[in-house]
């Protein structure tokens, strides 16, 4: 409606009609309800209000790993050391013979001085904490204890008892300690039991595989003085250890120096025969394959060398005394 009272829209719809018809009030055009908007419920004069947001939990720090695994290579390298393994109180260092497990307790130690019991060291400590009732002193209080190799404890509960008050007492004053498994493989899940899972940590040593073998050869070969190509040699060695490996290279090491040897005697004769001095058999050692023919040849071809620069240096000497004449 409009001020004076009109209907804008009745007025339009009149226009459109038939000369002689009567416009129906129907047809006006209503207000929709639903369209106006709602009343407000906030109080005039008053503002409404921001809504609060809700506060985010904050995340718990997360715990390292207590379970480490890999080679001793990765734990021996310049690589960081894994944050549990290096600063919990006791770690429990599992794998086969010869993985290198003492290797990598010490690493994890990072002390000075270590206690390392081992063998019939271990055993002796047994039975003087057997006999004593109570653990030494310098076992008891040693910043830094390796038990390597403690084996056979399914067998002996009174061995598992003495190294779970070990544990417990070592534990309880903050000093580190390393145990590694027995060659046996015998399961410490009891030696586990007495510390808190917070306060220990496993790291399960593997040896490597594929491309590590090749690494740790070719690292071994160069430490040995030999060729890099005497590490393919070693690709087939079953059961693969770090100990095979090594031995196998070493095997190798002494068939080259024989090699070398006998190559050298055969060498310094024809040197011998040739007249040239024995220093120059050297030239004859790298052959590969070495064959005797082709030593001689050498060796001659060196004997030309020196007969001809012998020569040469006569001429020269010859014509330094005639001009030294003619002056």
């Amino acid at each position: 409606m409009d001020r004076d009272g009109s209907d804008p829209a009745r007025d339009v719809v009149a226009a459109l009609a038939p000369a002689g018809s009567e416009v129906d009030d129907s047809c006006a055009l209503e207000p929709d309800p639903s369209l106006e908007p709602e009343p407000s419920l906030v109080p005039p004069g008053e503002l409404a209000e921001p809504a609060q947001r809700p506060r985010r939990r904050r995340r718990r720090r997360r715990l390292e790993p207590a379970f480490v695994s890999g080679t001793s290579s990765e734990f021996l390298g310049r690589r960081p050391l894994p944050r549990a393994a290096s600063e919990r109180s006791v770690v429990f260092i599992l794998g086969p013979l010869g993985v290198g497990k003492s290797l990598v307790a010490q690493r994890l130690l990072q002390q000075p001085e270590v206690l390392h019991l081992t063998g019939d060291e271990l055993q002796e400590a047994l039975t003087t904490q057997a006999r004593r009732r109570s653990w030494r002193d310098d076992i008891r209080r040693h910043p830094a204890l390796i038990l390597d190799g403690p084996c056979f404890l399914h067998r002996r509960p009174a061995v598992v008892r003495m190294l779970r008050e070990l544990l417990r007492l070592r534990t309880g004053d903050g000093l580190r300690t390393m145990v590694c498994e027995g060659p046996d493989r015998a399961p410490m899940t009891e030696l586990m039991d007495v510390v808190d899972a917070d306060d220990r940590a496993t790291v399960a040593l593997r040896f490597p595989v594929g491309r590590g073998r090749r690494r740790f050869a070719l690292h071994a070969a160069a430490e040995l003085g030999l060729d890099p190509h005497y590490a393919a040699w070693t690709d087939h060695v079953e059961p693969w250890t770090y100990q095979a490996v090594l031995d196998r290279l070493r095997t190798i090491r002494e068939d080259v120096r024989k090699e070398r040897r006998r190559r050298r005697r055969h060498a310094v004769r024809v040197c011998d025969q040739l007249k040239i001095p024995r220093h120059h058999a050297d030239r004859a050692l790298d052959l590969d394959p070495y064959d005797k023919d082709e030593a001689v040849r050498v060796l001659t071809e060196v004997r030309d060398d020196l007969v001809r620069r012998r020569k040469r240096r006569k001429r020269k000497r010859i014509a330094a005394r005639a001009a030294a004449e003619a002056r």
